[in-house]
Parts: structure tokens; sequence; C-alpha cells
């Protein structure tokens, strides 16, 4: 009965940003917040080259599954890795909002959706070994800001200020995080993995660039910026920013 009342009244439920909840939007108003984060300059709709062209999904799974069998031919990682590696039988990643609701014209936060993607094996591996960098994990959280600030006294000529950063992951320079991000786990402080620097940096770039997602309006590539929803987006970006 739900789905037929929010079907008949094109509304979508919204899940919300932060904590739990959902809001009521009308489709139409949902499509247009989305397609105003679609519509920056990281984000280019991709185009049916042909009527009869090949799936884009089943061309990105070829095409990565390709470069994974290219660094097997040349020695760069096992058989073995690589079968772990590969997509079979990919689904488009898909991009969808959050409702911030604490905020007054509700704007959409995008999410990027990615398991079953033909990105999301490489994804999940590359960001197993860079967990292992302190500085990749988000070492803070509400309560100890307030533990911090609890005792804290301001002299009459001072004030406390908050930042607030707008749409981090889409902004953050994916080139340069993840070059950070390869020199510090190459650095000799930690345990690597069993591949070379520069085969660790194809497969971060493959996992975390020009990614094709599915949207309300067919498929976009994001050229720049980190896909949240990504499995390395959170660690490059505290990489990056420590």
């Amino acid at each position: 009965m739900t789905q037929k009342f929010l079907k008949e009244h094109e509304i979508i439920a919204v899940p919300f940003d932060k904590g739990i909840g959902i809001c009521l939007m009308k489709v139409e108003t949902y499509k247009s917040k989305l397609q105003d984060i679609l519509n920056l300059d990281q984000f280019e709709k991709l185009k049916k080259p042909r009527k009869n062209a090949k799936n884009i999904v089943i061309k990105e799974q070829e095409r990565t599954n390709g470069e994974l069998d290219s660094l097997v031919e040349e020695g760069e990682i096992t058989e073995e890795l690589c079968e772990k590696l590969k997509a079979k039988g990919a689904q488009p990643a898909r991009l969808y909002g959050l409702g911030k609701v604490h905020k007054t014209i509700i704007p959409l936060r995008p999410v990027l959706s990615m398991p079953g993607s033909p990105y999301f094996n490489v994804a999940e591996k590359v960001s197993e070994w860079l967990s292992i960098i302190p500085e990749s994990k988000n070492q803070c959280n509400s309560k100890k800001i307030s533990d911090q600030l609890r005792d804290l006294k301001l002299e009459e000529d001072e004030i406390l200020i908050s930042f607030d950063v707008v749409s981090l992951y889409t902004n953050v320079p994916v080139a340069e995080a993840m070059q950070e991000a390869a020199d510090r786990l190459y650095s000799g402080e930690f345990e690597t993995p069993p591949i070379s620097k520069e085969t660790f940096m194809k497969l971060l770039k493959m996992s975390s660039t020009n990614v094709v997602m599915a949207t309300h309006d067919g498929y976009y590539v994001q050229k720049d910026g980190l896909a949240m929803g990504s499995p390395p987006a959170p660690l490059l970006a505290n990489i990056w920013f420590k």
C-alpha cells in the first residue's frame, strides 16, 4: 500500500544523511537536486555512440578485466590475485542521494553504490592495503570533540568557530591524493602489498577514477573528485587532509 501510494503521488522516500529516518520528497524535486550535482564539472554524461553499441557496463567489465590480464602477462600480479579482482556479471555503480534534513533547503549528499560494479573487487583490495596507514582512519568523533571542548574556557575577546566543508569528496584532487597515499604506503614504515608501487597506483587509479555510474538521467562518468561510497574514498580523503 505504501509503495502504491508513493508511486501514485510521484513521491520518493529519501533516507536521512545523518541519523535514522526518511523524508518524503517529490520525485521531480529529488531528480532536480541530483541533477544539480551531476551538472558540476566533475561529471560528464555518456552518450551511446550507436543504437547497437555494446552495453557500457559490459564494456567497463571487459576493460577492467583486460587491464588485470595485462598485469598478469607483465608479471605484475599473480593469476590468483587476478581472479579475485576480476568482475563477473557486473552491475552498474549507482548514484543516489541522501537528504541533508539538518539544512534548510534539504540538499542531497551524493552516494555511489559500488558493490557488484566492475571496479568493486579492486576497490576493496586497495582499501584493505591502505587501511594499515594510521592517517587513513578518522580518529575523531562527536563525543571526543565534546570531551575536549567541555573544559575549554574562552577569553572575552575570543570566539569558537567551526567550519563545514562543502562537497568534500567531489573536491578532493584525486591524482594528488593517490600519489600521497602510495608514497605513504611504500615509505618503508609498513608491510607493503605483494605488488610494486607502480602496480598499486594502477589498481588504485582503476578503482577510483573515471567511474561509470547509473543515474536517473542515464550513465555518467565522474572525471574528478572522489566518489562517496567508493571503498578507497574515505581513506584517500583522510590521508590527503592529514
